[in-house]
């Protein structure tokens, strides 16, 4: 979470654990570490800090989404020295648990400050199967989508050139020439990163290999709370549509912890609606909206103890 001046506190698995790095914009517009203070009661070790991934978050941090909510942050008063430091870091442990994750890829969650809740930036996986193989001159689009396919593996492979090469079946060399003209049509720059060329202005106009900004004080997630409310949502919506496709990822696989969930907008429409008594059961509960909120509800465990949150058989 940005902490301002530059400060971002990281959350791990062991609460107890304390990391904040600090970032600066360099002469060429990239964003850098440059500072960290990390903490651990059972002390500090080598592996310990091989696990700091700090590569594969300066990539995150450079996605023109994430660096654009960073650099409004900048003049944002931060931590006045080392206590300060600590007060908000301790502070950020209390309000935001590190999901685990099914699969670490050394991603962070980046999560900004949002009216009682916070905006979470969520990645959103680009097309790693070109199309167009064929000879001849190549339109910007296709060297569009190998900037981002490349700059979005180079966080989380390390060679990935061979990647982007055996999910195309051609030899790496062919990826290599592609990365060579994106970067020449100054689509990818230097360092495996993405040319920021202007942040979308709606999860619509992302696109694909962005960071969705889940906002629940938007404009745009606001209507799609009204849509919830009215029954609009459809199955291909929570499918196809970036954000939403996103804000169901982090409830079904329970990254939205439950406070969150509570100022959540969509969540808050779909109880809404649930309480509706005007409308018949079987149009209440068979909303895919409201079957994906409730199965969330079910899995979580209950003081613990490992049982579900509902009761057998009965509804939440």
């Amino acid at each position: 979470m940005a902490a301002g001046g530059g400060w971002i506190s990281v959350a791990w698995s062991q609460p107890e654990r304390r990391l904040s790095l600090r970032i600066e914009e360099r002469e060429d517009g990239r964003l850098q570490i440059v500072e960290l203070m990390l903490a651990d009661p059972e002390g500090l070790s080598g592996a310990l800090l091989r696990d700091l991934q700090l590569g594969a978050w300066e990539a995150q941090m450079n996605s023109p989404e994430i660096a654009a909510a960073l650099r409004a942050q900048f003049d944002e008063r931060g931590p006045g020295d080392f206590y300060d430091l600590v007060h908000a870091h301790e502070t950020l442990a209390s309000e935001v648990q590190a999901a685990p994750m099914s699969v670490d890829d050394g991603a962070l969650e980046f999560r900004f400050p949002a009216g009682i809740s916070y905006a979470v930036a969520i990645p959103v996986e680009p097309v790693l199967k070109m199309g167009g193989h064929s000879s001849g001159k190549r339109p910007d689009e296709f060297y569009r989508a190998v900037a981002q396919a490349y700059s979005w593996l180079a966080g989380r492979e390390r060679r990935p050139a061979k990647e982007l090469a055996a999910i195309n079946d051609v030899p790496a060399s062919t990826v290599h020439r592609w990365v060579k003209e994106a970067r020449r049509r100054g689509l990818l720059g230097p360092g495996r990163r993405l040319v920021v060329g202007g942040t979308p202005g709606s999860a619509e106009a992302a696109g694909q290999g962005a960071q969705i900004i889940y906002d629940p004080t938007s404009a745009t997630v606001l209507e799609w709370a009204k849509r919830v409310r009215a029954g609009q949502v459809s199955e291909s919506d929570l499918a196809n549509d970036p954000l939403m496709r996103a804000w169901a990822a982090r409830i079904r696989t329970g990254a939205a912890p439950e406070l969150e969930q509570a100022f959540d907008p969509i969540v808050s429409a779909c109880f809404k609606r649930l309480q509706d008594s005007s409308i018949p059961g079987s149009e209440r509960y068979n909303d895919p909206v409201a079957r994906l909120v409730l199965d969330s509800i079910r899995s979580l465990p209950r003081d613990g103890s490992g049982e579900t949150g509902t009761e057998q058989g009965g509804e939440p």
